[in-house]
Parts: C-alpha cells; sequence; structure tokens
C-alpha cells in the first residue's frame, strides 16, 4: 500500500469516528448529558472540597458544603437575573411612549423634509419589509449554514 493509499485511509477512518462519536452523542444524549454535566461539576468542586479537607473537614462535610455554596451562588445570580427582568418589564410602558414618540418625530420630520404624508411612509415601510422577508428564507438559510459550519469546526 502507497503512501497515499494509507493517508486516505487513516482520513476515511478519523472522519468516519469522528461521524460516529457525533452520531453516539446525539442518539445517547439524554443518558450522556447528565453524566458529563454530573463530571465537571465534580471538577469544578475538587479544589474547593481538597481546601475543605485540608482544614481537617470531614469528607461528605465538605462535599455538602462544596454543593450549598455552589447553589447559594447560583441562587444569588438567578434572583439578581429575576430583579433586572422584574426592573425591565416595569419599565416597558416608558420604553414604548419614548419609542412612540421617536415614531412620531421621525414620521413629522421626513414629512417636513421630504413631503411624504405618513400614509405614503406607511405604504413604503410596507413594502420594503414584504421585499425583505422575500430574500429573508435564503438570507437565514445561509446564516444557518455558516452557523453549523462554524460550530462543527469549533466543537
Amino acid at each position: 500500500m502507497t503512501s497515499t493509499h494509507r493517508y486516505i485511509t487513516k482520513t476515511a477512518n478519523i472522519l468516519v469516528s469522528i461521524l460516529a462519536f457525533f452520531t453516539i452523542l446525539y442518539l445517547a444524549g439524554n443518558i450522556l448529558i447528565p453524566l458529563v454535566a454530573s463530571a465537571l461539576l465534580s471538577f469544578a468542586l475538587y479544589p474547593m472540597v481538597a481546601r475543605l479537607r485540608r482544614w481537617r473537614v470531614p469528607h461528605a462535610l465538605a462535599i455538602l458544603l462544596a454543593l450549598m455554596v455552589v447553589m447559594l451562588v447560583v441562587c444569588g445570580v438567578l434572583f439578581l437575573i429575576g430583579a433586572q427582568i422584574t426592573s425591565f418589564v416595569q419599565d416597558i410602558p416608558d420604553i414604548v411612549q419614548k419609542f412612540n414618540n421617536i415614531l412620531i418625530f421621525a414620521q413629522d420630520f421626513i414629512e417636513d423634509k421630504l413631503n411624504i404624508k405618513a400614509d405614503k411612509q406607511l405604504t413604503l415601510l410596507l413594502d420594503s419589509v414584504s421585499q425583505l422577508f422575500s430574500t429573508a428564507p435564503i438570507f437565514w438559510a445561509l446564516l444557518s449554514a455558516l452557523h453549523q459550519a462554524f460550530c462543527f469546526i469549533c466543537f
């Protein structure tokens, strides 16, 4: 067998192995994802558990304390995110009012400077949006293909 044939065979074996690996991950995702997540969590918590063990804390208690600290941090972050979302929801009426004022100002500006009435502006805008949506499937298909290629290369 020549070196070219060995190279092609080796490359084909690698590609088939990668394809098989991702197929197994896809098919066994419901089982593997929790296992991988728990393994990553254990690796992340190990330094904290080791520090507690050096302070002569029993192993089971060190694990429990590490998990409690992580849960408190996660709950704190979720609480802060919830507070931000609540604040944003309360500000939505003001945001809508400001946006409407900007739109009215823009319509008046266009009417004054370009002599295009508000109903004609709406017609032009709707025509532009319909043209955009008629070409949007091509754009989204291209964007999706680029995203999948990027994810395949990176991951």
